[in-house]
């Protein structure tokens, strides 16, 4: 039994239909809007109104604009070397353009990332025949000894360390994304793709391959205390790279570094045998 009007039920189940918006954050939301005075009222329905009738695509780059084309594409300042010469962009996207609570995004899934960070990434998604945009998380080898990437802090930690046995990552490492770049112009690749390997594995199994292969005494225990899973998936029909199995890639980094171990002395000096 409901113990709201029949309007204000109308109301909240209109604001459920938001992604990411639960019943509890509907009903505040509903009640926030029954608060506002006359002029707020207007200006709330009009801006969501105005944006409807105005907002498009833009036939180049697919980013929202009211003209078409957006006026980066059409600035006299922007240079058309790429039209011209007939070669291609190669965007880097990341899983960060979803908010992690759904997981098995697909190229199509609605971006709901609200971060700063995840809002520019998603903006900056090229979809075109003249661009191709790789969407996935990478981890590697740094140069810098301060990096800041997973592996670096991996091999910067000592003895027993936690991982997030509820954060679930479909990434690749930097090697494997290398040759994705490679396949991708090879061949003639051109839209958003995924560059995973279907699978998926939580961040606490990827340390735990760090440590096998790397470090064997550090020993990582599960920590449940963050849970996210920005997990892309691949569909019957994408293209799918040709990328090996998460232990493989770990391995793969392995070897790596030991033959470009002038590059990784940081790192050499904390490998174990």
């Amino acid at each position: 039994m409901s113990y709201y009007s029949p309007t204000i039920e109308k109301l909240i189940e209109s604001f459920e239909k938001l992604p990411s918006i639960g019943h509890k954050t509907a009903t505040r939301l509903a009640f926030h809007m029954l608060n506002l005075n006359e002029e707020d009222t207007k200006e709330f329905i009009n801006s969501i109104i105005e944006a409807k009738k105005n907002l498009r695509y833009c036939s180049k780059c697919f980013n929202i604009t009211e003209t078409d084309p957006c006026p980066i594409c059409s600035s006299t300042k922007r240079d058309p070397s790429t039209e011209k010469a007939n070669f291609k962009f190669i965007h880097v996207s990341t899983d960060c353009v979803f908010d992690g609570k759904k997981g098995k995004y697909t190229v199509d899934s609605f971006k709901d990332a609200y971060s700063f960070y995840g809002q520019s990434k998603a903006l900056g998604e090229v979809n075109n025949n003249r661009t191709v945009t790789l969407r996935t998380s990478i981890v590697g080898p740094d140069e810098n000894p301060r990096g800041i990437g997973l592996f670096q802090w991996f091999m910067n930690q000592e003895g027993e360390t936690k991982g997030y046995s509820k954060a679930i990552w479909t990434g690749i490492t930097t090697i494997q994304f290398a040759k994705c770049m490679e396949e991708a112009i090879n061949n003639n690749l051109s839209g958003l793709y995924h560059a995973v390997n279907g699978e998926k594995i939580a961040k606490a199994d990827l340390l735990r391959l760090f440590a096998k292969y790397f470090k064997p005494s550090t020993k990582v225990v599960d920590d449940d205390s963050y849970v996210s899973d920005k997990s892309l998936a691949l569909r019957k029909n994408d293209y799918r790279f040709r990328i090996p199995s998460y232990e493989e890639m770990v391995k793969e980094m392995k070897d790596w570094v030991l033959e470009n171990e002038d590059l990784y002395p940081n790192l050499i000096k904390k490998m174990e045998e």
